[in-house]
């Protein structure tokens, strides 16, 4: 033990600074007294500087001899301090303490028993009944304000603490929170809460899509390096708003239509044909005031950027069944005065609201034996994935990756290596067959082989048409290809296309190349042939798919710099139209 004083000697710091360090601490959190003795005693005994029972022994005196002489072998004592013994036993830890750890040692120390204390409360808090997001939210912003320390919280008090946050705020269901808990950190809980609206009294959670995309975001980030593109940089997911579950029933309740959430047991002949009066009603409809003036906030913060409003219910994406295009999503141009664009987005919303009571999801949920889950719908708000070019603002290229594919049109193409489905443009062709154009469809085992015999059929069987959001007309629309391409600098084209010419198709050699719009075909050549892209994406399709333990599907999309997964869907297998044996 003198050895190791005399080395600590040797340091800039005195014990007497340490001891003044220390005794400041311990008047600025005079609660936590106890708790910071306690946790210094257990770090002197745990490396080894000093043990329990020589603190005790010295702050009993001679009265540890006349007690372990006194004591009966054959039975144990618990020995209660009294508060003489208390302060004598703090007096020893705060001189050995001062010996052995510098002011850092016992700043990190001072940290963990804050940063536990927090944890603790903030556990208690969303176990309580009633409590309103307001203070749950104030809560957790404390405790991620706090230092970082050298000494961290144990794993199993962390992973109570964000199975707790992620039921109270993103799901509670179990085979979602099974592994949401080994990826998700408590700062990525605090920033959905940062980004999200409603009510200050209610907690209300982000739905099914908005947790699945977070979710697979954190699952590839986690080994990022691994999935990194040539293409880009770093995956990224669109910058994302929530609006919490508990908005809708407020909106039912402030308009009193309620009621409508009993179309589900209505014939399906009444569903449909109601379907078209309620939408009107719901876009028509007042938002609660507390929401409005949040949304307005929110508009002015992206100002004009596009952006699209997706449906984020609770039964989206969950394990056993997958909603995907059930409810609506629907893609803001949002140009124009501020006004205006308000209107739309407050319109998109009860769009979105609407569509719980459509059709499809009604269909669904019978099929599914969920027709009483009584469900609530929250909404994903994201900034559109693309670029401007001239009076259009689309990605480059965006579609959906299968984990499994189903559709294979030679012996050689592997079912468990996945498939793209991809096009030029907003990903809604990919998504939603177009029954007059074709999206590309790769095999990601081999994805040089194409289904097509010959030349003259890639260009027939190319995509011809592109979803774009026209910025000038403030809507979404689709052009011609060759209507779009203005000139060569359309981003990323060089990857993109193929030249078709005297009967012959070329892959561009180079960055830079002029040929005529109407002689050029989509084909992704150089993407697919001389880029790491199928390779990267048969690996992260494959890690969600072990991850899940179930088949994942994926949207995804690229703006010419950086590449986006922008859904995620499980559970679902997916199953080609006959028109796609033609597709690419």
């Amino acid at each position: 033990m003198r050895g190791l004083i005399l080395i600590i000697m040797k340091k800039n710091e005195s014990i007497k600074d340490r001891l003044a360090y220390l005794s400041r601490y311990l008047k600025e959190h005079p609660h936590l007294v106890n708790k910071i003795h306690q946790q210094l005693l257990i770090s002197l005994h745990t490396k080894n500087f000093i043990s329990i029972n020589q603190i005790y022994n010295e702050a009993l005196g001679s009265k540890a001899h006349k007690l372990m002489n006194s004591l009966d072998p054959n039975q144990g004592i618990a020995i209660r301090w009294d508060n003489k013994l208390r302060a004598s036993i703090h007096s020893i830890v705060q001189k050995y303490s001062a010996m052995f750890f510098t002011t850092k040692e016992i700043e990190n120390i001072v940290n963990l028993v804050r940063k536990r204390e927090e944890a603790q409360t903030l556990d208690d808090i969303t176990k309580l009944p009633g409590i309103s997001f307001k203070v749950l939210a104030m809560r957790l912003k404390e405790y991620c304000s706090l230092p970082k320390s050298g000494i961290e919280l144990t794993l199993p008090e962390i992973t109570g603490l964000k199975v707790s946050l992620i039921k109270k705020f993103i799901s509670d269901q179990l085979e979602f929170i099974n592994i949401a808990k080994k990826f998700f950190n408590i700062s990525d809980i605090k920033s959905i809460i940062d980004n999200s609206f409603g009510a200050d009294e209610e907690i209300g959670k982000i739905g099914g899509k908005a947790a699945g995309m977070i979710l697979a975001h954190r699952i590839i980030t986690k080994e990022k390096e691994k999935f990194k593109m040539e293409i880009s940089d770093d995956l990224l997911i669109p910058e994302s708003y929530f609006i919490r579950s508990n908005v809708y029933e407020d909106f039912l309740k402030h308009n009193k239509i309620g009621y409508f959430k009993n179309q589900k047991y209505k014939s399906m002949e009444q569903v449909k044909n109601e379907y078209p009066m309620i939408k009107e009603i719901f876009k028509n409809a007042e938002f609660p005031p507390y929401i409005v003036i949040q949304l307005k906030r929110f508009l002015k913060r992206v100002g004009t950027h596009p952006l699209i409003v997706r449906s984020s219910s609770h039964l989206e994406d969950n394990f056993g069944s997958a909603f995907s295009g059930k409810y609506d999503s629907i893609f803001l141009a949002n140009q124009g005065s501020f006004k205006e664009r308000f209107n739309n987005l407050l319109g998109a919303i009860a769009e979105v609201y609407a569509s719980t009571i459509g059709p499809n999801p009604i269909l669904y949920r019978q099929e599914k034996n969920l027709i009483d889950y009584d469900e609530e719908m929250a909404v994903l708000i994201q900034k559109v994935v693309g670029f401007k070019y001239y009076d259009y603002f689309l990605p480059a290229f965006s579609g959906v990756g299968f984990s499994i594919n189903e559709y294979r049109w030679s012996p050689k193409i592997k079912k468990e290596d996945g498939l793209l489905r991809m096009v030029v443009g907003l990903g809604t062709r990919a998504v939603e067959r177009a029954s007059t154009d074709y999206p590309a469809m790769i095999s990601l085992s081999h994805p040089d082989l194409s289904p097509k015999i010959y030349y003259r059929d890639i260009k027939q069987y190319s995509q011809r048409f592109v979803d774009v959001i026209n910025l000038k007309k403030n809507r979404i629309e689709s052009i011609s290809f060759t209507t779009l391409l203005k000139d060569e600098n359309f981003p990323f084209l060089d990857k993109l296309v193929s030249v078709f010419k005297d009967g012959l198709v070329t892959p561009p050699f180079h960055k830079k190349f002029f040929s005529k719009p109407e002689e050029l075909c989509i084909t992704f050549f150089n993407l697919l042939n001389r880029t790491d892209f199928p390779e990267k994406m048969k690996l992260l399709l494959k890690t969600l798919e072990t991850t899940y333990n179930s088949p994942v599907d994926v949207e995804f999309a690229f703006d010419g710099k950086n590449f986006f997964t922008t859904q995620k869907i499980t559970s679902r297998v997916f199953y080609l139209n006959t028109k796609d044996s033609q597709s690419m």
